[in-house]
């Protein structure tokens, strides 16, 4: 089962390719993502791992919750905003970010494969000082920070943490 890049538009595919040159990408083409795309990536599903790598601001996150809603079983990259901003600091995006970064993510993605999705609870967050706390969003920050997988709220931290295969365990060690 090979892995599919799902990628908002065709600079981000470039980039991913400069990157490596063999990734197989699907561009949405925007943040009102073509049924007929929709359809392939459905399709493309039933063999491959979906991946998506998607911009780290609100359309990409509007892309994200549409294609997970249609791919249950669809994979997760998450960069940092900081790490995609254009140089002139107007634009965010994947097109944006360093080899480096991208050689990174990619790297963490091959690697989070081999685990299974995670069974955290809000409960567990509750318990992490992620949620309910007077620190929590300070908390958040840090962790999503460290994880690299973009500022979210505690019900969003939940889904990606599980998503991405976290257990309480790793989540409590990044914390500490």
């Amino acid at each position: 089962m090979s892995d599919i890049f799902v990628v908002e538009g065709r600079h981000d595919a470039a980039r991913l390719k400069q990157v490596h040159p063999h990734l197989d990408v699907v561009v949405t083409e925007g943040s009102a993502v073509p049924e007929a795309t929709l359809q392939l990536l459905e399709k493309l599903s039933v063999a491959h791992t979906i991946v998506l790598m998607l911009d780290p601001d609100h359309p990409g996150e509007t892309i994200r919750k549409t294609l997970q809603a249609r791919i249950p079983s669809a994979r997760h990259v998450f960069l940092r905003k900081a790490d995609c901003i254009e140089k002139h600091g107007r634009k965010v995006g994947i097109e944006h970010a360093s080899v480096a970064v991208l050689e990174v993510a990619l790297k963490q993605h091959i690697q989070s494969q081999a685990t299974q999705p995670g069974a955290l609870t809000m409960q567990d967050l509750v318990g992490l000082g992620l949620s309910g706390s007077p620190d929590a969003a300070k908390r958040r920050a840090r962790l999503t920070d460290t994880l690299a997988i973009g500022h979210c709220n505690a019900k969003t931290l939940l889904k990606r943490l599980n998503w991405l295969g976290f257990d309480k365990a790793h989540v409590a060690q990044v914390l500490s």
